[in-house]
Formats: structure tokens, sequence, C-alpha cells
């Protein structure tokens, strides 16, 4: 864990697991830390967060983070503010106002508008083994920094990043209500 993760960059560290493993794993990473004098260990003790989940494969982990009592703590986290944004992307679209669309063509569109609030793209597009789809989006988030949007690239392991990539995996939400941007679409 030392190894792989800087503690003092984390805003929150989630030990969960069906049972007891979970806070077996927490009560042997403090009795390590102990043994050592790990310092950085104690030092970020209360990011630990030591919750049970019903299963141990991904569905766990996404009890877990819908769990009320996990999302106050995490509040403060990119994972938080990706949710909220992406709920409110999904509300401006049954709203219809033309402020959110989602697809390649969509968001080229409303970037080269300069109508960018909010960019979203999943990790699987902006890191693509394809180098032109991954210098292309590049490109695009580079403008929507440059016009003042606001760029959150989705984890397609966490579930709004998979609603996100069936939703072709880019979307975004506009600053002003931008009709048909989709119309050349639907003439081909």
């Amino acid at each position: 864990m030392l190894r792989n993760f800087d503690l003092t960059k984390l805003k929150a560290i989630i030990l969960a697991s069906p049972g007891f493993t979970a806070n077996a794993l927490y009560q042997k990473i403090i009795n390590q830390a102990t043994q050592e004098e790990n310092k950085l260990i104690f030092q970020n003790k209360s990011k630990f967060m030591v919750v049970h989940s019903s299963t141990g494969y991904l569905q766990g982990l996404e009890e877990v983070l819908k769990d009320p009592s996990i999302q106050k703590q995490l509040s403060n986290t990119k994972f938080a503010r990706e949710g909220a944004i992406f709920e409110e992307f999904q509300r401006v679209l049954n709203n219809d106002d033309d402020r959110a669309w989602y697809g390649p063509l969509e968001a080229a569109k409303a970037v080269e508008l300069g109508a960018i609030k909010y960019f979203m793209i999943t990790d699987t597009l902006f890191r693509s083994d394809d180098i032109a789809v991954r210098k292309h989006y590049i490109k695009l988030t580079e403008q929507v920094k440059s016009q003042g949007g606001e760029v959150l690239i989705f984890s397609s392991l966490h579930e709004s990043g998979e609603q996100l990539d069936q939703l072709t995996g880019v979307a975004v939400l506009l600053n002003y209500p931008v009709a048909d941007l989709d119309e050349e679409e639907e003439e081909e």
C-alpha cells in the first residue's frame, strides 16, 4: 500500500468486505505501522473507513459508495463531485432544454461553439489505444479548458463512468441552450 499510494494525497481509503476481512486488514495495517513506527500511517489514520459490503465483487463497491454515511464522508472527493455533475446532466437531459448533449459529434460541435460548462469523458475514450481517437479527445479537452469549461474524466470502473460509457463515453453540459446539435447526424 505504501509503495503504490501516496497517502498524503488520498482523501479517503475505503476498506470494504463481507464479514470481518476489512476490519482484519485495517488491524493488520495498524499493527504493522506500530511495529515499524510508521508515522505516515498514523498521520493519515482518519482517512481509513472500514465498512461492510454484501459481496467482494464490484457490486459490493457500488453498494458501499451509495451508502449515505459513506457519501457524506466522501462529499469533498472527486467521486462525489463527478456523481453530482453526472446527476445534474441526467436531470437537464430529461428536461430537454438543449443544455445537455451526448455523443462525439455533438460534443465536438459544442466545443467549437465555446458553450461548454462541463465536458464529461470516460477514461476508456481519453486513454484509447487508437492514437487518433486519443489525440482528438485530448485536443477537445484542451480547448474546453482554454474556453473556461471544466473537464471531468470519469473512471469506467465507477457506476457513473459505466453509465457515461453506455451513452457513447462523452457528454457535455452547456452554459446556455443550443438547439439541434445533432441535426447533421439526423440528416445522414
